[in-house]
């Protein structure tokens, strides 16, 4: 009845996934919804508030007030660098209308875009939208030009560490009349507030999770630098990238940040939705299960509720745990140390 939310959130599909009865469990998570239709009761926060609506929804909970309080959190973040691509074969003008005003552009059969001399079309610089709302629509009208092909997309274009641009498609459509949604939104702590990096991430991760829209995820990308942000990241999005930032951070005896057994569950969580990196999951799966406490008042634990819970839920170890209290066990989808399987059971 007191245990921190975030806990919680993570028991239960630890214990849901290992077939525990959390029915009592899951009557006292219901009862400390807020009113609002957040959590905790009297102290609503969005990270809380996400973290509830995944453990509820491993229940069965109709999550819908949940997620419908997270969406009224949504404010305004700071993302820039907003493009238009306009690719056609045709000659004509297009209109764009926005919020500001509107703009007359020509396109010729290049990619140059005319007034602007541009292979795109700079909402901040070329249009001056403000973009000052959390979403922002802009509307694209190239009826004239007469090319039912045509490919409008929305696009960011962001320089990274080195300098190299890197290029973000946001949104593209095949037609000649469509609409783009700017997502210039984040998640603050508590409704009312400003960005918070912590709580838009775990929001993303959650939403992503219960396959929903990730409204916020220009402003991830914006601010990801740390080796949990990229395991969220590639969840989510599944860019290569990210997952080549996590395979280069992992230690060569399987863990990430300093032998953390949270982000190296959520890491392994991330990799192994893809066969490609199995080695590595394999490695940090087995340093994860040397981490469990034989002995003691902990026995059987990662050192916390939160630790334990997420090895058993993220890193998909409660197989191993739970088969006489450690060893390999076939039918995971790991290959691992020792393990005789064929290969129909587990991957190679």
């Amino acid at each position: 009845t007191n245990g921190a939310i975030e806990d919680n959130a993570f028991t239960f599909p630890a214990l849901k996934s290992n077939n525990y009865d959390t029915s009592n469990g899951y009557n006292v998570m219901v009862q400390r919804k807020d009113p609002s239709n957040c959590y905790p009761n009297g102290n609503c926060n969005v990270k809380d508030t996400a973290l509830a609506a995944l453990a509820l929804k491993f229940l069965n909970y109709d999550t819908k007030p949940l997620l419908g309080w997270l969406n009224s959190a949504l404010t305004r973040a700071d993302v820039k660098n907003w493009y238009i691509q306009i690719n056609t074969q045709k000659s004509g003008t297009c209109n764009i209308t926005y919020e500001e005003g509107s703009a007359n552009v020509t396109v010729n059969g290049t990619n140059k875009i005319q007034p602007y001399d541009e292979n795109w079309i700079s909402v901040e610089n070329n249009l001056k939208a403000n973009l000052d709302k959390p979403f922002e629509t802009i509307n694209i009208n190239c009826n004239k030009v007469n090319d039912p092909s045509m490919i409008i997309s929305l696009m960011r274009i962001v320089k990274d560490q080195y300098g190299e641009k890197e290029f973000y498609i946001i949104k593209q459509e095949t037609g000649s009349n469509i609409k783009l949604t700017i997502n210039n939104a984040c998640y603050p702590s508590f409704i009312g507030g400003s960005c918070d990096k912590d709580s838009s991430f775990y929001a993303g991760w959650v939403l992503s999770k219960l396959n929903k829209d990730v409204k916020v995820l220009p402003y991830l990308e914006d601010n990801a630098n740390a080796n949990k942000d990229y395991a969220i990241l590639y969840a989510i999005t599944k860019n290569e990238k990210y997952a080549q930032k996590l395979i280069d951070a992992q230690s060569s005896l399987g863990y990430w940040d300093n032998q953390d057994i949270f982000v190296t569950s959520l890491a392994i969580n991330a990799l192994k939705s893809n066969s490609k990196y199995i080695n590595y999951v394999n490695n940090a799966t087995k340093w994860l299960q040397d981490q469990q406490i034989h002995s003691g008042k902990n026995e059987g634990s990662f050192g916390s509720i939160l630790n334990t819970a997420a090895a058993l839920y993220l890193a998909d170890t409660e197989r191993i745990i739970l088969n006489n209290g450690g060893g390999a066990t076939c039918g995971n989808n790991l290959k691992e140390i020792g393990e005789e399987c064929d290969g129909t059971s587990d991957q190679a």
